[in-house]
């Protein structure tokens, strides 16, 4: 890496006053600046107080005589505008790492949210049948009752020529199974084994996968379950009736 110009322009001015004379007359006036303006140029580290002398040394255009106390406050300015710049400069650059570093942690959980949630979707078992039933209860609530309305009538017609106890008992439980039919049969009925049957079969789910997941897939357990639910259509569907 070069050597900056004014580093060798300091080097080579001072190696010139071989007696010390560029120092001590810097020592000096920096300590009547410090008595009079209360700006410390002494106790600086030694990277800061090379290159505070080389600006005094740009500033005097190598003149020990112009040595004064408001070159040296001047040259201190300078030194902390330049500093404050490098280190907005560094901020930046910084910024820029952090920014990349978290796009690639970003990417990475993104890698492994959808590989890990291909192991899952769609993947209910059995337990799908309890949510089939609850949506399709209209129809199965129809045939069920159909089935049970043929087998009361076959035996109503056996008994309906000859009135008895038993004929009685058989009305009273054709307007039974009517009353109960039409219950069932109302489509809030559908909804309340949806809002049973779904919670069930989503914590069995749910419950099923994060007891599957290892290591980094821990901590990511709910953007998989997310996923699971957008990529699984019955989920997806019936998504109000239960939390992740």
């Amino acid at each position: 890496k070069d050597i900056p110009v004014l580093t060798l322009a300091r080097n080579a001015y001072a190696a010139q006053l071989t007696n010390g004379a560029f120092f001590e007359r810097l020592k000096n006036t920096a300590q009547k600046l410090k008595e009079l303006h209360n700006i410390d140029a002494i106790n600086l580290s030694e990277v800061r107080k090379e290159r505070l002398e080389e600006l005094i040394i740009k500033n005097t255009s190598g003149n020990i005589e112009e040595i004064t106390p408001d070159i040296v406050a001047t040259s201190v300015e300078e030194l902390v505008a330049i500093e404050t710049i490098e280190l907005k400069k560094d901020a930046e650059i910084l910024n820029i790492k952090d920014a990349q570093n978290t796009l690639i942690i970003k990417q990475q959980e993104q890698q492994i949210i959808k590989s890990t949630s291909k192991r899952f979707i769609n993947k209910i078992g059995i337990n799908r049948l309890l949510i089939n039933v609850s949506e399709s209860w209209f129809l199965i609530n129809t045939l069920i009752f159909a089935i049970i309305s043929l087998g009361i009538g076959t035996v109503k017609d056996t008994f309906v020529s000859k009135p008895s106890i038993a004929m009685y008992a058989i009305m009273f439980i054709i307007i039974i199974v009517k009353l109960i039919e039409k219950v069932l049969a109302r489509p809030n009925f559908t909804d309340f084994l949806l809002k049973k049957s779904v919670p069930y079969v989503w914590r069995n789910y749910s419950n099923h996968v994060k007891s599957s997941l290892i290591d980094a897939e821990i901590e990511l357990k709910n953007e998989i379950l997310s996923l699971c639910i957008c990529d699984t259509p019955i989920f997806n569907k019936y998504r109000k009736y239960f939390d992740i």
